[in-house]
Protein backbone atom coordinates (compact mmCIF):
# COMPACT_ATOMS: atom_id res chain seq x y z
CA UNK A 1 0.00 0.00 0.00
CA UNK A 2 1.04 3.58 -0.57
CA UNK A 3 0.41 5.97 2.28
CA UNK A 4 0.17 9.73 2.28
CA UNK A 5 2.87 11.32 4.44
CA UNK A 6 0.35 13.60 6.16
CA UNK A 7 -3.20 13.17 7.43
CA UNK A 8 -5.85 13.60 4.72
CA UNK A 9 -6.94 16.97 6.10
CA UNK A 10 -3.39 18.32 5.81
CA UNK A 11 -2.33 16.64 2.57
CA UNK A 12 -2.37 18.89 -0.47
CA UNK A 13 -1.04 16.46 -3.03
CA UNK A 14 -0.34 12.80 -3.64
CA UNK A 15 1.64 12.18 -6.80
CA UNK A 16 1.88 8.90 -8.67
CA UNK A 17 3.25 8.04 -12.08
CA UNK A 18 0.99 6.11 -14.46
CA UNK A 19 3.43 3.53 -15.77
CA UNK A 20 1.28 1.37 -17.96
CA UNK A 21 -2.28 0.59 -19.03
CA UNK A 22 -2.99 -2.96 -20.17
CA UNK A 23 -5.99 -4.75 -21.63
CA UNK A 24 -6.68 -8.47 -21.48
CA UNK A 25 -7.21 -9.95 -24.94
CA UNK A 26 -9.54 -12.75 -25.96
CA UNK A 27 -6.77 -15.33 -25.50
CA UNK A 28 -6.19 -14.22 -21.91
CA UNK A 29 -2.91 -12.41 -22.67
CA UNK A 30 -2.37 -8.92 -21.22
CA UNK A 31 -1.43 -6.36 -23.90
CA UNK A 32 0.30 -3.10 -22.99
CA UNK A 33 -1.76 -0.45 -24.75
CA UNK A 34 0.11 2.61 -23.54
CA UNK A 35 3.09 3.43 -21.34
CA UNK A 36 2.63 7.14 -20.74
CA UNK A 37 5.02 7.72 -17.80
CA UNK A 38 2.57 10.44 -16.73
CA UNK A 39 2.73 12.10 -13.30
CA UNK A 40 -0.70 12.70 -11.68
CA UNK A 41 -1.75 14.33 -8.40
CA UNK A 42 -4.52 12.02 -7.15
CA UNK A 43 -5.64 14.62 -4.58
CA UNK A 44 -6.36 17.17 -7.29
CA UNK A 45 -7.41 15.34 -10.44
CA UNK A 46 -8.83 12.19 -11.92
CA UNK A 47 -6.10 10.21 -13.66
CA UNK A 48 -6.97 9.72 -17.32
CA UNK A 49 -5.21 8.29 -20.36
CA UNK A 50 -6.77 8.67 -23.83
CA UNK A 51 -5.59 7.76 -27.30
CA UNK A 52 -6.72 6.78 -30.78
CA UNK A 53 -5.55 3.30 -31.72
CA UNK A 54 -3.19 3.84 -34.63
CA UNK A 55 -2.45 0.12 -34.81
CA UNK A 56 -0.44 -0.15 -31.59
CA UNK A 57 -3.21 -2.23 -29.98
CA UNK A 58 -3.97 -5.38 -31.97
CA UNK A 59 -7.63 -5.53 -33.06
CA UNK A 60 -9.34 -7.90 -30.64
CA UNK A 61 -12.07 -8.24 -28.04
CA UNK A 62 -10.73 -7.15 -24.65
CA UNK A 63 -12.20 -8.39 -21.40
CA UNK A 64 -10.34 -6.59 -18.60
CA UNK A 65 -8.27 -3.50 -17.81
CA UNK A 66 -5.23 -3.09 -15.55
CA UNK A 67 -3.33 0.04 -14.56
CA UNK A 68 0.22 0.09 -13.15
CA UNK A 69 1.24 3.04 -10.94
CA UNK A 70 4.33 4.06 -8.98
CA UNK A 71 4.24 6.34 -5.94
CA UNK A 72 6.48 9.41 -6.08
CA UNK A 73 7.84 9.30 -2.53
CA UNK A 74 7.55 5.61 -1.82
CA UNK A 75 8.67 4.01 -5.08
CA UNK A 76 6.06 1.34 -4.48
CA UNK A 77 4.51 -0.06 -7.63
CA UNK A 78 0.90 -1.06 -7.43
CA UNK A 79 -1.81 -2.28 -9.75
CA UNK A 80 -5.53 -1.71 -10.20
CA UNK A 81 -7.47 -4.39 -12.05
CA UNK A 82 -11.06 -5.53 -12.37
CA UNK A 83 -11.69 -8.53 -10.11
CA UNK A 84 -13.49 -10.34 -12.92
CA UNK A 85 -13.49 -10.06 -16.70
CA UNK A 86 -16.27 -8.12 -18.42
CA UNK A 87 -19.32 -10.22 -19.26
CA UNK A 88 -19.25 -8.68 -22.73
CA UNK A 89 -15.81 -7.79 -24.06
CA UNK A 90 -15.12 -4.47 -25.77
CA UNK A 91 -13.89 -4.55 -29.37
CA UNK A 92 -10.88 -2.42 -30.22
CA UNK A 93 -10.01 -1.94 -33.86
CA UNK A 94 -7.63 0.33 -35.73
CA UNK A 95 -8.85 3.90 -35.26
CA UNK A 96 -10.78 3.16 -32.05
CA UNK A 97 -10.82 5.86 -29.37
CA UNK A 98 -9.75 4.44 -25.99
CA UNK A 99 -10.00 6.22 -22.64
CA UNK A 100 -9.05 4.77 -19.25
CA UNK A 101 -9.59 6.80 -16.10
CA UNK A 102 -9.56 6.06 -12.40
CA UNK A 103 -10.41 7.89 -9.19
CA UNK A 104 -9.60 7.58 -5.50
CA UNK A 105 -11.46 8.83 -2.42
CA UNK A 106 -9.03 9.87 0.31
CA UNK A 107 -11.69 11.43 2.55
CA UNK A 108 -11.57 8.63 5.15
CA UNK A 109 -8.16 7.04 4.66
CA UNK A 110 -4.76 8.30 3.60
CA UNK A 111 -3.54 5.29 1.70
CA UNK A 112 -3.98 3.68 -1.67
CA UNK A 113 -5.86 0.50 -0.94
CA UNK A 114 -8.98 -1.43 -1.81
CA UNK A 115 -11.00 0.95 0.39
CA UNK A 116 -9.86 4.14 -1.32
CA UNK A 117 -10.35 3.14 -4.96
CA UNK A 118 -13.51 4.90 -6.14
CA UNK A 119 -13.79 3.69 -9.75
CA UNK A 120 -12.17 2.65 -13.02
CA UNK A 121 -13.79 3.83 -16.23
CA UNK A 122 -13.00 2.33 -19.65
CA UNK A 123 -14.43 3.81 -22.84
CA UNK A 124 -13.83 2.29 -26.27
CA UNK A 125 -15.54 4.28 -29.03
CA UNK A 126 -19.17 4.42 -27.84
CA UNK A 127 -18.96 1.57 -25.29
CA UNK A 128 -18.40 2.34 -21.63
CA UNK A 129 -17.49 0.15 -18.69
CA UNK A 130 -17.56 1.77 -15.24
CA UNK A 131 -16.65 -0.23 -12.16
CA UNK A 132 -16.84 0.92 -8.56
CA UNK A 133 -14.18 0.12 -6.00
CA UNK A 134 -15.92 -3.07 -4.88
CA UNK A 135 -15.25 -4.59 -8.34
CA UNK A 136 -11.57 -3.61 -8.42
CA UNK A 137 -8.60 -5.32 -6.81
CA UNK A 138 -5.52 -3.42 -5.70
CA UNK A 139 -2.15 -5.02 -5.07
CA UNK A 140 1.52 -4.14 -4.98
Amino acid sequence: MLFLAEPVSAAQSFFVTVDKVELKGAGGKWVSVIEPDRKVDLMQEEAMISFFNNGRVPPDDYSNVRVSLTGENYKDKFFLERKEDFEKAVAIKKGSFVNVSFEFDFSKAHEISQQTVKQIHLTVDEEERIDGGDNIKVWS
